[in-house]
């Protein structure tokens, strides 16, 4: 038994620290730019770390704290106004985080955690 209870603990340990839900990535094509795609994703770390990227290049993080309902961040790509309201979303048996990014002005995504 001695000899099995670190790869126990090892295994759950790294069950535990490594734990990340990513979203699906979206894709948004603003009006004004004509053939140009933003690819929009995200996680959502163990620690309620939520990183928002578009076309791979992190635009917003921050945390969003679990007895919030919700929280604003902000960030910016190309130059452009990027903002992220983060919601925690509860139902009669599951809960999750949702994260609705707009991109100067414009909704371009809803991500789910």
């Amino acid at each position: 038994m001695k000899k099995k209870l670190p790869l126990v603990l090892g295994t759950l340990l790294f069950a535990v620290v490594g734990c990340t839900t990513t979203a699906q990535t979206k894709t948004f094509q603003p009006p004004s730019s004509v053939g140009r795609l933003y690819r929009i994703g995200g996680d959502l770390k163990s620690d309620r770390m939520v990183r928002i990227t578009i076309n791979d290049e992190l635009v917003v993080q921050g945390k969003v704290h679990a007895f919030t309902e919700e929280r604003k961040l902000s960030g910016e790509y190309e130059g452009r106004p990027v903002s992220v309201l983060l919601k925690n979303i509860r139902t009669f048996n599951s809960s999750y985080v949702q994260a609705e990014v707009t991109i100067a002005g414009e909704q371009a995504a809803t991500l789910t955690f």
